[in-house]
């Protein structure tokens, strides 16, 4: 890791407070109402942000070690419940990223994707808070510079990579994490090569949106007015 201190773990970056500093922004800048994207037209709380990283947490911990044959049964949890599970130290956003990291000891990511990544916010916090590799794909430019801004600022540079491209073209074979926040079309655009990611081993974390058709392994209700809804899938969903 570039540095070669501990200086990214204190590094505080306040996303959803960034667009008031941009240069002739708008309220509405942290939206991206133009050009090819397959995501919504928002990012994700980082409320929403720091849940989806719980949630991988709890899937390791608990899910993971459970080897019985998948029961087609949905887990349903809240943000609620990851904290209350004995994993997580419930935090403010000033000190996550500290706290939420002492917590991670024992999981072993190859690495993390996001796909229509935005300002980088999931992938950042994802290598720090499991000290992996992580690979975002976006295609807004805007985004993509100020995702590079945070790699700096958080002097990741030897462990995040950003493409700058279509995520329909990223290669997923590794084995690893995926985070998706995409709208339904662009899932099944891609829905072949995220079954055969999942059938390899990966792990996938749909926010909103899921696989059609295919149950969950677990599904958590999270966000700041509690209205966004995870969907995490493993192998077991898919596999005959």
């Amino acid at each position: 890791m570039s540095g070669g201190n501990s200086s990214p773990l204190h590094t505080v970056i306040n996303y959803d407070d960034e667009d008031s500093l941009d240069h002739g922004s708008t309220p509405l800048d942290h939206f991206w109402l133009e050009g090819d994207s397959l995501a919504p037209p928002c990012q994700s709380d980082i409320d929403v942000v720091y849940t989806i990283l719980r949630l991988i947490e709890y899937y390791y911990h608990y899910m993971d070690k459970d080897r019985r044959q998948h029961d087609e049964l949905t887990l349903k949890l809240s943000s609620q419940d990851l904290k209350a599970s004995g994993l997580i130290e419930t935090s403010n956003h000033d000190d996550s990223v500290i706290t939420l990291r002492s917590n991670c000891n024992n999981i072993n990511i190859d690495i993390f994707y996001d796909l229509g990544c935005g300002d980088g916010r999931i992938c950042i916090e994802a290598t720090r808070r499991f000290n992996c590799p992580s690979v975002g794909c976006e295609i807004e430019e805007r985004l993509i510079n100020r995702f590079r801004a945070h790699i700096k600022a958080s002097a990741l540079d030897e462990m995040v990579t950003v493409i700058h491209g279509d995520l329909r073209d990223i290669d997923l074979t590794r084995k690893g994490v995926i985070s998706i926040y995409l709208l339904p079309e662009a899932i099944e655009a891609i829905r072949v090569k995220l079954v055969d990611a999942l059938l390899q081993g990966s792990l996938i974390i749909f926010n909103t949106w899921g696989l059609k058709g295919i149950a969950p392994r677990i599904s958590c209700t999270c966000g700041y007015a509690n209205n966004a809804m995870l969907h995490l899938y493993d192998r077991s969903c898919v596999a005959s």
